[in-house]
């Protein structure tokens, strides 16, 4: 069932993102005749330059006791009997190449079947509209309710020359809808909110004016399992804040001080920022100089004892209401 969407054009003047793919060949199957087997292609969807291996399967005839001849752009690079499997290099990026399967089956019939690569590629990056902190090194993930960008950057050829990105026709597609306010020359992106935990398909077919060179790329995404998330780190007067290893559920002490800090992950971005923070130790909340503060300094008792320490991340948006928490032990 297709999942209820917003959406909203985007002006980018510059975006840098993470991709999510690495370009790749895109390959088509057609049948020449009935034939009744496929070829399958591993790894699926590979990278121009890569090699590959092409595998004739069929449930219809004995492919080990039938006559297969492989032509590769045109030129023959392996027959014979049960000949089910080659090794080949997909064509550089931005090269068309045709892969031809011929096959007289055991029982006499003649069949083929054709699969047409091309280097065309577009690099479908997406950015999530949710909070990690500055030090991390990982992607924001989706959350439900969370807007998430996505960019175009497409890499199509034509007569060997590749196109300007900016002299392209995009149109962008969710759930295989066309949007059509945000599509358009030169219209690079769309704004995508998750409205549930489902999953979303999101697509870009590129074209120049006269429609003689496409390409469409289709990526899905989903925010499901991805919720809010608070994460307590040690604040080390020497080293600073350990983000290496997050807190666990018990710490020893080494110290009679120690400084800690409360991370919040995957809550949804708003402007100006509306997180609110609290501690409690055993049970009552502390009163700090900076009342939101994400940073406790712990005192122990100058006897040795236990202390349970909870942090409390919250941030309301509109109707959306987000928290998380933390919690651990200290032995001192």
């Amino acid at each position: 069932m297709m999942k209820d969407f917003s959406y909203k054009i985007i002006f980018l003047a510059m975006m840098i993102l993470v991709s999510l793919f690495s370009p790749q060949v895109y390959a088509i199957e057609t049948d020449a005749f009935n034939s009744d087997f496929s070829i399958e292609i591993t790894p699926n969807n590979p990278a121009p330059g890569t090699q590959v291996l092409a595998e004739v399967v069929s449930y219809q005839f004995d492919v080990d006791r039938s006559v297969i001849t492989w032509v590769l752009g045109g030129k023959k690079v392996a027959d014979g009997i049960g000949k089910r499997k080659i090794n080949f290099v997909t064509p550089n990026f931005g090269s068309n190449n045709s892969l031809v399967v011929s096959i007289v089956t055991d029982k006499g019939m003649e069949v083929s079947k054709t699969v047409n690569f091309s280097g065309d590629d577009i690099d479908l990056l997406w950015e999530a509209g949710t909070d990690a902190p500055d030090w991390y090194k990982g992607r924001a993930l989706p959350a439900k309710k969370s807007y998430v960008r996505f960019y175009a950057i497409p890499h199509v050829f034509s007569g060997g020359v590749e196109l300007s990105p900016s002299s392209l026709i995009y149109d962008w597609y969710v759930n295989n809808k066309k949007i059509p306010k945000a599509s358009g020359f030169n219209e690079r992106g769309i704004i995508v909110r998750l409205n549930d935990d489902g999953e979303y398909s999101i697509g870009v077919e590129v074209s120049n004016k006269n429609r003689s060179v496409k390409y469409k790329k289709t990526i899905e995404i989903s925010s499901q399992g991805v919720k809010p998330k608070a994460v307590i780190y040690e604040n080390s007067p020497t080293k600073g804040i350990l983000f290496g290893k997050a807190l666990g559920r018990t710490f020893n002490m080494s110290s009679r001080d120690m400084s800690m800090i409360a991370e919040a992950f995957n809550f949804i971005k708003s402007s100006p920022p509306a997180l609110t923070y609290k501690w409690m130790v055993n049970g009552k909340k502390i009163n700090q100089q900076n009342e939101n503060s994400n940073i406790i300094n712990f005192k122990a008792a100058d006897d040795s004892g236990l202390a349970d320490v909870k942090a409390l991340i919250s941030g309301d948006i509109g109707s959306i209401s987000q928290s998380a928490n933390s919690s651990l032990r200290i032995n001192f």
